[in-house]
């Protein structure tokens, strides 16, 4: 569960604070919405929220059909098994991917999956060639972000340390 725990917080610092860095950002006059806002009933907004809310964002749950599995209590959870969730990238984000975005995820992983390296998030081009990839190694014990810019230039950032410094 330790693991689990590193894994996340250091998923979510890179995406908090990596992404930033990493891109730049134009003002214009012009506003582009890219996120469409999402349900009230969506499964991450059920429980948690009784007013209406207008929330940007992406149902990836939605958008792969997955099934809510028995977790207890007034949680939300999908058991994914082994088969890759694949979709065509403009059927998931049909206006494309933001400038900055986050991503946020929550794994329970087996036993036998801990030392395993696995992408959690992947976005390939339409030869194949991977642009986005959040990878867990479990076998090191670290979390990768690796992303490709239109340039060709590459960003690499390894994930090791279990700790958040401010």
């Amino acid at each position: 569960m330790k693991h689990i725990r590193f894994c996340i917080i250091w998923l979510w610092m890179a995406i908090l604070f990596l992404l930033p860095v990493s891109t730049y950002m134009a003002a214009t006059d012009k506003t582009v919405k890219v996120c469409p806002i999402m349900r009230r009933d969506g499964h991450q907004l059920r429980h948690i929220y009784k007013e209406k809310l207008n929330i940007s964002g992406f149902d990836l749950a939605e958008s792969f059909s997955l099934r809510q599995a028995s977790c207890g209590g007034e949680k939300t959870c999908f058991k994914l098994g082994g088969t890759p969730l694949i979709r065509d990238t403009r059927q998931v984000f049909p206006n494309g991917l933001p400038e900055e975005y986050s991503l946020i995820a929550t794994f329970r992983v087996r036993r036998n999956t801990r030392k395993e390296r696995w992408h959690i998030w992947q976005i390939l081009n339409q030869y194949g060639t991977p642009q986005v990839s959040v990878i867990v190694d479990g076998s090191k014990k670290v979390v990768e972000y690796i992303a490709k810019s239109d340039q060709g230039n590459v960003l690499h950032h390894t994930f090791k340390n279990r700790e958040i410094y401010p």
